[in-house]
């Protein structure tokens, strides 16, 4: 796989490796706090974006819409 600016993967060794183990063996995940905060921040935009669409009426809605009728 081919990284984006010529990055390339450095091993994991020491608290960090010893923290993955863990994680893995418990069936759990290893993130950092901006990681964590960018996730909340991704989820609370999603959830107002929900709420306003399910509040919001629109002026050409069939809601709002006069019913078409014939005085001829």
């Amino acid at each position: 796989m081919k990284y984006p600016f010529h990055t390339q993967s450095k091993p994991v060794v020491g608290e960090e490796a010893r923290k993955l183990i863990e994680a893995i063996e418990a069936g759990e995940s290893v993130t950092n706090e901006r990681a964590l905060a960018l996730a909340k921040r991704i989820a609370d935009r999603r959830h107002q974006a929900q709420v306003n669409l399910k509040g919001s009426t629109f002026p050409n809605s069939r809601s709002n819409a006069l019913p078409l009728t014939s005085s001829i």
